[in-house]
């Protein structure tokens, strides 16, 4: 039993040596937001920044194929294709449409409206990962930076009545968006050999867009805080 053990330990820990090669996918749920930089103040610019009270953070997610080497038997690099949907939501509360009025003109009931400013992204990740251990699970700290190119952005708008049914309307943005981005990135977690082929990683990440997201006075930056899941192989 002894002598079992002892293989399946060695066998396990062989995965990680310098000039492996490991493919992996992976999917982070997050949230995104927006950060908003006023300093130099115009009247179209206060009229924005003085609504960002109704704004708040947005569900969204990203998901792609990583491509991973151990440059070191503790240090790895990472690259890949990651496809990801970044945003913000403002919500407007308590507005009165012209059906809900009565003859009198006195409003019978109010409904609330989500704006969600939607935009997705295809990224190139350029990450160093540091693992701490020896043992089949081991922590790992990772930074980087993600390369992003703008695919598509839009805005969906729901009417949330209170007690009939949602109504959704859908529309592009007029607003001309940079096509391209940098946002560096923070990871750290846990992984686990599964098998002597097989990984699994696990942790949550920070990512923060440096660029504003369109040429303005007004600077508006993304960033998105996610729970990030992946499963590699070694080849």
């Amino acid at each position: 039993m002894i002598l079992v053990l002892f293989c399946f330990k060695a066998n396990a820990q062989q995965q990680y040596e310098t000039g492996q090669i490991w493919i992996g996918l992976n999917v982070s749920p997050n949230r995104s937001f927006r950060n908003l930089d006023n300093t130099e103040n115009n009247a179209y610019n206060d009229s924005i920044y003085n609504e960002k009270s109704k704004e708040t953070q947005k569900t969204g997610y990203s998901f792609g194929f990583a491509f991973s080497k151990m440059m070191r038997k503790k240090i790895s690099f990472e690259t890949g294709l990651q496809f990801s949907n970044q945003g913000y939501q403002k919500i407007y509360r308590g507005l009165v449409f012209g059906s809900m009025l009565t003859s009198s003109g006195t409003p019978t009931k109010t409904a609330t409206m989500y704006y969600r400013y939607k935009f997705q992204y295809l990224g190139i990740p350029l990450k160093l990962s540091f693992l701490f251990g020896e043992e089949r699970t081991r922590f790992f700290v990772c930074a980087g930076m993600n390369l992003n190119i703008l695919l598509k952005s839009n805005i969906r708008g729901t009417i949330d009545y209170p007690s009939s049914k949602n109504e959704v309307i859908k529309f592009s943005s007029n607003t001309t968006y940079n096509k391209f981005n940098l946002a560096p990135y923070i990871s750290l977690g846990v992984m686990s050999q599964i098998n002597s082929k097989l990984n699994f990683k696990i942790g949550p990440y920070f990512n923060y867009d440096i660029l504003s997201i369109r040429n303005s006075s007004l600077k508006e930056n993304l960033w998105d805080l996610g729970f990030n899941i992946g499963l590699y192989r070694l080849l």
